[in-house]
């Protein structure tokens, strides 16, 4: 006689209109708490970062030589905030033709080859002494142009956080919600990819026991943020996704639908469960459809709400 799994909650679309709606609200008083200091604090940091990089190059007129951006690679971040629009770290290796992001140190004719490719693309409207004879600027002209730069890379930074630390806190809330219901955190098992180097991967369901959980672990082709074993054996796969608009949270909602997809075909409808945890700002018409292949929980009621009493009973 075939087991029957308790299965996991789906949501009526007005449960979800109470559910996006108080997430919509942590969204914006958490965005109104963080303010400008957040951004102040960048803007302090990456000042002194274009100080530095204007002082090693002359106020950019020697920056093809390449001598700032070999004893000081840290300053690499800001240099590509010269040009116009910004370069990425990737597009800079990309246009380089090497490998130049985050290296602790360069060599000369890798510096150069950087400095030369940056002089091509500098924002001349930001740095307009440098087209013309002697090639100095007054202080004004200095004072923007530092200004200007470091505003570009504090922008920069500040955007990276309020991507990245959300989904950190999410992905530990998670985790530390499973700990509380008496999972085990376990190391995940690793494997050699076609490189010859080794990473963390699950390929079938025992290789996580009854009542483990681990992190950051590729499972089968796809990376999870929160693999879990239910003690009834299910493999419960948890993505953390924090959305900020509407437009973002049908990308975020589709790439957790896909990886559900490949999950299923690999591992069984009936033996895989793909779950998001979700915080920010939703539509609830994608959510809706997002549950004919992934559960829905809430950041925001991890400690007392569904996702807890799912992982609990499911034994």
């Amino acid at each position: 006689m075939q087991k029957r799994y308790l299965p996991p909650p789906q949501w009526t679309v007005d449960e979800l209109h109470a559910q996006r709606d108080s997430a919509l609200e942590d969204f914006i008083e958490e965005r109104r708490r963080e303010g400008a200091p957040d951004y102040e604090a960048h803007f302090e940091r990456a000042l002194g970062e274009v100080e530095r990089l204007f002082n090693g190059t002359h106020d950019l007129t020697t920056l093809t030589a390449g001598e700032a951006l070999m004893d000081s690679p840290v300053l690499m971040d800001a240099a590509r905030n010269l040009v116009g629009p910004p370069l990425s770290a990737d597009d800079l290796d990309t246009l380089a033709r090497r490998s130049l992001s985050g290296r602790r140190r360069l060599h000369l004719d890798e510096a150069g080859a950087a400095g030369e490719l940056l002089a091509i693309l500098l924002d001349r409207r930001r740095y307009p002494w440098l087209d013309r004879v002697p090639q100095q600027p007054t202080a004004l002209e200095r004072t923007v142009a530092v200004n200007w730069t470091a505003g570009l890379l504090a922008s920069q930074r500040t955007t990276t956080d309020r991507r990245t630390q959300p989904a950190q806190r999410q992905e530990a809330a998670t985790a530390s919600l499973l700990e509380s219901a008496g999972f085990k955190y376990q190391e995940p098992p690793r494997e050699r990819d076609a490189g010859g180097r080794m990473q963390a991967i699950i390929t079938s369901l025992d290789q996580l026991q009854r009542g483990e959980y681990t992190r950051e672990t590729i499972v089968d082709v796809d990376k999870c943020d929160v693999p879990a074993r239910l003690r009834d054996g299910r493999l419960l796969l948890l993505e953390c996704k924090v959305s900020n608009s509407a437009v973002n949270s049908l990308k975020r909602l589709n790439d957790v639908i896909k990886k559900a997809q490949r999950w299923r075909d690999s591992f069984g409808r009936g033996m895989c469960i793909t779950a998001a945890v979700l915080s920010g700002v939703y539509k609830v018409d994608h959510l809706f459809l997002a549950q004919r292949d992934v559960c829905i929980f809430w950041e925001r009621d991890l400690n007392l709400g569904a996702l807890r009493q799912f992982v609990e009973d499911a034994k």
